[in-house]
């Protein structure tokens, strides 16, 4: 999956999914990050991929506007070759609690998480325009760039709004099933994108020709076998020499934002579609419609709400005594004249709220 390299040399792990049996279907993975990755990680802090430090598996956090200008320098830099994913923070809290140290755990040494702060965020929305934001909550992947034929750098990325990861969570699994998204994303890109170093093959056909000549050496050289083997060493040298090569040309000419959308693509599932909505919903709500609200967490004095979709349950229950949720709708939608406000009785992971205007 990728390629680490220190002062003990390079470094190649690859993860690989087989069926038990002979069977034309679908498989189901979830890829993990070895734990001999991290422990290997943090046993040498001097790991690099591509010469730029990978860092811990901790998530960083930018607080500020200042810390911010440094966060945009890495995200349009030409030299950066993993991608950054971004979390930011909604009235000082998380979608989920520990939500950006989950993600770098996750994605040890695959990517750079960092956490932003509402200010911070706002920040970034100022330089990358809305386009290419993350607020309120919201959460982005941000792939390395790539100049434009004007000679800007375009960020690929692909970005999760508070409400589309809030929509996905009415039986409190929500954060499992991004976290999951996630790493099939950022796994199968570098699944297709990063080559085994050079060192690590001819250290393998090394070992190969000096189990030659150890065989050599207990038998008669001008054995049929030997021969045989001599044969078997030289072509599995060519052709993984051929392989090699013929992998380079191949994500050479594929680019890497095309490989990464198409294996996003194929990637995310209904869990964690892609959002093509702001981060934040203006428009306010008309008479008639029904919407629906859900809690990421509680002020002194209101519930924090963001808009989802509808959790599809029928167990709706009367709210009368809802004070912060009720004070929560009206903080968000700037108004309180809804026609009936009512409460899921089956989802869990925090309130969910049907109103009617």
């Amino acid at each position: 999956m990728s390629v680490y390299e220190t002062l003990v040399g390079p470094l190649h792990a690859t993860l690989a999914v087989r069926n038990n049996i002979s069977v034309i279907a679908p498989v189901a993975t979830d890829p993990r990050c070895p734990t001999l990755i991290r422990s290997l990680l943090e046993l040498y802090p001097d790991w690099t991929f591509g010469g730029n430090p990978i860092g811990t598996a901790t998530a960083r956090s930018i607080t500020g506007s200042e810390d911010a200008e440094i966060l945009l320098s890495e995200l349009v830099s030409e030299s950066r070759l993993r991608p950054i994913v971004v979390v930011s923070q909604n009235e000082d809290e998380f979608v989920w609690p520990r939500l950006p140290d989950e993600l770098a755990y996750d994605l040890t040494g695959l990517a750079s998480v960092v956490s932003v702060d509402d200010e911070a965020s706002w920040a970034l929305t100022e330089h990358l325009g809305k386009k290419n934001s993350c607020y309120m909550g919201a959460v982005r992947l941000y792939w390395p760039g790539k100049k434009s034929v004007g000679g800007d750098i375009q960020i690929p990325g692909t970005v999760w709004t508070a409400s589309t990861l809030l929509s996905m969570d009415h039986d409190g699994k929500g954060l499992g099933r991004f976290r999951s998204a996630i790493r099939r994303a950022v796994m199968s890109v570098a699944a297709l994108t990063v080559e085994a170093p050079s060192t690590i093959r001819h250290i393998q056909n090394f070992y190969a020709r000096q189990r030659l000549q150890e065989l050599e050496a207990r038998a008669n050289s001008n054995t049929e076998e030997l021969e045989l083997a001599r044969l078997y060493v030289e072509e599995n040298e060519e052709l993984k020499a051929e392989v090699a090569q013929l992998r380079t040309e191949i994500s050479a000419l594929s680019g890497r934002a095309e490989v990464a959308e198409y294996a996003l693509s194929q990637a995310k599932g209904k869990e964690a579609q892609v959002a093509d909505i702001p981060a934040t919903d203006d428009d306010s709500p008309v008479t008639g419609e029904t919407r629906y609200y859900k809690k990421t967490h509680s002020k002194q004095a209101y519930d924090v709400l963001v808009r989802v979709t509808d959790c599809g349950h029928t167990s709706w229950q009367n709210s009368a005594g809802a004070d912060k949720a009720r004070k929560g709708v009206e903080r968000l939608e700037k108004r309180s004249d809804w026609k009936s406000l009512h409460h899921c009785g089956s989802c869990t992971g925090g309130g969910l709220w049907r109103v009617r205007w």
